[in-house]
């Protein structure tokens, strides 16, 4: 297990880089993650999400990047690997989520949370 680097981010990915044949599934993702934060990533069909979290979780290996746990660089080439160091993933989730925009807000942004919701 890696030692922990004072004020670093419990997990970093950084400049995380896949591409697929005539596809960049995901360019130059920058992801940090502390203790006790909870993250979601929200995108489109098709915006690399799943593509992160499988590379984080040793399905895929990435084209460029970095992942840091505790600071420290870790290689993740396997689940077992993500295991080894306490790294797991939950099948994807579609959650319903009631929510009032503030008046206001950003049309783009109305229009896109419209379309997730």
């Amino acid at each position: 297990m890696p030692t922990v680097t004072p004020f670093a981010p419990l997990l970093a990915l950084r400049g995380m880089t896949k591409l697929f044949p005539g596809v960049i599934a995901n360019d130059h993702v920058d992801l940090e993650i502390n203790s006790g934060e909870v993250h979601a990533l929200l995108g489109e069909n098709g915006a690399g999400k799943s593509t992160l979290m499988k590379i984080l979780y040793g399905f895929y290996r990435a084209d460029s990047g970095e992942i840091r746990l505790k600071g420290q660089p870790v290689q993740i080439r396997s689940p077992h690997d993500a295991k080894q160091l306490r790294i797991g993933i939950q099948g994807v989730q579609v959650i319903h989520v009631i929510w009032t925009p503030p008046a206001g807000g950003d049309p783009e942004l109305m229009e896109l949370l419209d379309q997730l919701l």
